[in-house]
């Protein structure tokens, strides 16, 4: 099945590929004039080491899924950045989810398993 997680913010395909949302632009006003808004997810780090060609695939898929169940356990409120103009904010996941968001930015979280 596909779909985003409304609590959560992660999109899944098929149970294949697993994704998190980390960037959302917001637009207000009309198409002549308006004003944007971008939320923007604290980088994980961990996902990059995770990926590293050295770590076996295997371990890989462990460590990722690992992140995957902890970062379900629930968003904490500095895990988001509202930056609005000059002014860059802490805001919590609900918050970035009922943005009426214009572009939504993903990155995949675990590898592909055939």
């Amino acid at each position: 099945s596909s779909g985003i997680n409304q609590s959560t913010g992660k999109f899944a395909v098929r149970g294949i590929h697993r994704y998190r949302l980390y960037g959302v632009v917001d637009h207000s006003g009309s198409l002549n004039h308006g004003h944007y808004i971008a939320y923007v997810r604290k980088r994980d780090t961990t996902i990059d080491d995770c990926m590293e060609r050295t770590v076996p695939l295997g371990e890989r898929i462990r460590l990722l899924g690992q992140i995957n169940s902890e970062s379900t356990a629930g968003t904490k409120k500095d895990d988001w950045y509202c930056c609005n103009d000059e002014r860059i904010s802490s805001v919590n996941v609900k918050k970035v989810l009922s943005a009426d968001a214009y572009l939504l930015f993903y990155e995949r979280v675990s590898p592909s398993v055939t």
